[in-house]
């Protein structure tokens, strides 16, 4: 038996891990790495769970985390959203993810890693 349409509640997942969203306002930026017209970051949210709060984010137009946040107010939302300031993508935090996040930029610029 389902939910009707206009039920009062509906419950998540008991797997669903709760007040795990990044703050953009609390982060640190571990590691950059510009690559063309597109930059990489590695940042940390300290009160986000998964992955112990790290997240590999890839933004386009920008050559640095300083010039990124002078645009945003010192604020990084790791969300997709419509807006300049949004990453274009994400990949998982591991050495794994830092490879094809690399692979992805030099496509992206027209060169093949070597």
């Amino acid at each position: 038996m389902g939910l009707g349409i206009g039920h009062p509640r509906c419950t998540s997942s008991p797997y669903a891990v709760s007040n795990s969203n990044p703050d953009p306002n609390n982060f640190r930026v571990l590691e950059e790495k510009a690559v063309g017209d597109y930059l990489m970051l590695l940042v940390n949210y300290p009160n986000c769970t998964n992955f112990e709060g790290d997240k590999i984010l890839v933004f386009k137009s920008f050559s640095s985390a300083k010039e990124l946040l002078r645009f945003t107010d010192n604020k990084l939302d790791p969300h997709f959203a419509r807006g300049q300031t949004a990453p274009i993508a994400r990949f998982p935090p591991t050495e794994n993810g830092k490879a094809m996040c690399m692979w992805f930029l030099y496509c992206l610029n027209g060169g093949i890693p070597k």
